[in-house]
């Protein structure tokens, strides 16, 4: 059956429902790549936007280099703490009227958005004059363990494909953005066995496949996932989980 753009992100906003409890414990590299953006960023900012911010796992930091802060996330159980004013909303359809920020800080969520370049047009409108845009993207070369994993099984695509450092500066030099900076940086996580090397992107909820059209075929049979483990990567005795993820920082 295929699905609808809105179905997929009902979809997704599903799986990090799930998942909004235990995120923050397993969000290894989520709050690597925090602390990287966090340090990019200026010393004071009157009205902030933390985009796909989770269980506002940025805001106390965001919170004391700004003087108002709203928090935004697609699910609405990860809003459920209620540490700052916070929206449940789509980054596709930002629901907030021209020049109101002068900041939008979005860690490791931007990869979920349908379409970066019109993203970034919404950005445009959103912040003020001078105003900045301080985020992380995962890009393609992340989980490529897993991929190798699952070709054991088959040719299918069987973990989200992601934007290239090419579509990256394309979106970029298609808006009106002075770029202050682009970086990108290899993650990778380590784990004791081949089984939370895969559970790991479901812990933070990342398992749902949004470039598939398809629904999901349902649960593998124990002889093959005995085969997925065994064809997992490994590296000096543990299994990595590997991120690419694009550091960037534009100014209006």
């Amino acid at each position: 059956m295929m699905l609808s753009t809105l179905t997929k992100k009902q979809a997704t906003a599903s799986h990090f429902s799930k998942a909004a409890e235990r995120y923050q414990s397993h969000a290894h590299v989520q709050k690597q790549a925090a602390d990287i953006l966090l340090k990019s960023l200026g010393a004071r900012y009157k009205v902030a936007l933390d985009l796909g911010c989770g269980p506002f796992v940025n805001s106390f930091e965001l919170k004391k280099r700004c003087d108002y802060l709203v928090s935004m996330d697609l699910s609405e159980s990860m809003l459920q703490q209620g540490v700052t004013p916070s929206i449940c909303a789509d980054m596709d359809t930002l629901p907030f009227q021209g020049d109101c920020f002068d900041l939008i800080f979005s860690n490791f969520a931007m990869q979920w958005s349908s379409d970066l370049a019109a993203l970034l047009t919404h950005f445009y409108r959103v912040l003020k004059p001078g105003g900045r845009a301080h985020f992380s993207i995962v890009a393609d070369g992340t989980l490529q363990e897993i991929k190798h994993a699952f070709s054991v099984l088959d040719n299918e695509p069987h973990i989200n494909s992601f934007v290239t450092q090419n579509d990256i500066a394309n979106a970029v030099a298609h808006t009106p953005f002075k770029l202050i900076s682009s970086s990108f940086c290899h993650h990778k996580i380590f784990y004791d066995s081949p089984k939370l090397a895969l559970n790991s992107i479901k812990e933070i909820g990342a398992n749902h496949k949004v470039n598939s059209s398809e629904q999901p075929s349902g649960l593998m049979g124990k002889r093959k996932y005995r085969a997925l483990l065994a064809n997992y990567p490994k590296e000096q005795g543990q299994f990595p989980v590997s991120y690419q993820v694009a550091y960037i920082v534009i100014e209006k």
